[in-house]
């Protein structure tokens, strides 16, 4: 009698621990921390399509996918059992997912409705660029979180943590080329929209003096831009991150700089002291059309070389992970 009651106790003790699906706390860690993969590796093909891709219904698509992911991930938790009464580990990350999936169901659908419109004035740029910014933090303080947490949870069940897996490499190496894309992509978004306010101002203005259009002013506010971002990009570049993109923009600013100390300047002084109906100033209308073309070659090319870049240092994450 006493040995079946033995081996009932043992079974009713096999059964708990079964409808547990957890029989260590590394099998435990490794079932929260998985969601977590996930959504990393989806939310990378989000972030790759709305860098690369200007098809809005792709990138939406991508979008969509990060949320089904989330919602899956928050569902999974909820319905996990508490590890030997340790519910901070699970209550955790189920917090963590319902920020992650607020975030990506409103912060970045506001994104991708600024996306659209980004190109239409340096203040809708600058909208667009805050907002993407302020969700990427969000994200950021959520993950930070969700990894201090682990390391609690390791430390109390004496778990030894390495991330170091394919996925964990991938993901902070891509989030590091992705962040300096971006900063050094603003630096000549920054550029780009004061010389285009320029030249659409003064191309919107068919016959009537330009005195009063503040051209002067313009054009010494682009150049203080431009030395300003030609010093941060000097800074802006992690040691681990392929230099190519730095030079381009480089490349970008430095002519820009040039054209502004001449042609330019010059060109904004005789609009603003010569009448519309002058020689001189219809030939310096002529000027500007000249510098509007320079331009646009500069711009066009740093630009798909930017792309290009950004491809080839995608392509070489991607590689880096089927070689580990």
């Amino acid at each position: 009698m006493k040995q079946l009651l033995t081996v009932s106790l043992a079974l009713i003790t096999l059964l708990v621990g079964a409808n547990s699906g957890d029989h260590s706390p590394r099998l435990y860690f490794n079932r929260f921390h998985k969601e977590l993969t996930n959504f990393q590796i989806v939310s990378m093909e989000y972030y790759k399509t709305n860098l690369l891709s200007t098809d809005t219904k792709a990138i939406d698509s991508k979008l969509k996918k990060v949320v089904q992911q989330l919602q899956g991930s928050k569902a999974r938790i909820a319905a996990a059992p508490v590890y030997k009464s340790d519910s901070n580990l699970r209550d955790t990350y189920l917090a963590g997912m319902d920020s992650l999936l607020q975030i990506f169901e409103n912060d970045f659908v506001r994104i991708q409705h600024l996306k659209r419109y980004r190109n239409l004035s340096y203040a809708q740029l600058i909208a667009y660029n805050q907002a993407l910014d302020s969700a990427e933090d969000k994200t950021r303080k959520v993950q930070n979180h969700l990894a201090q947490t682990e390391l609690v949870f390791a430390g109390k069940h004496g778990i030894s943590l390495k991330y170091d897996s394919r996925n964990d490499i991938q993901y902070k190496q891509f989030k590091l080329v992705s962040t300096h894309y971006q900063k050094l992509s603003s630096y000549f978004s920054d550029v780009d929209h004061q010389v285009m306010d320029y030249i659409n101002t003064i191309q919107g203005q068919k016959s009537t003096g330009l005195n009063n259009f503040g051209l002067s002013q313009r054009v010494e506010k682009l150049s203080e831009t431009i030395y300003e971002n030609i010093e941060k990009a000097k800074e802006d570049i992690p040691e681990n991150i392929d230099p190519a993109l730095k030079k381009e923009l480089m490349g970008y600013l430095k002519a820009i700089k040039n054209e502004t100390r001449s042609s330019l300047k010059n060109i904004t002084n005789v609009l603003e002291s010569e009448p519309y109906y002058t020689n001189d100033f219809k030939n310096a209308k002529i000027d500007l059309q000249f510098f509007s073309e320079r331009y646009s070659n500069t711009k066009n090319s740093f630009e798909q070389k930017r792309i290009q870049w950004l491809q080839a240092a995608y392509e070489e994450i991607e590689k880096m992970g089927l070689e580990n």
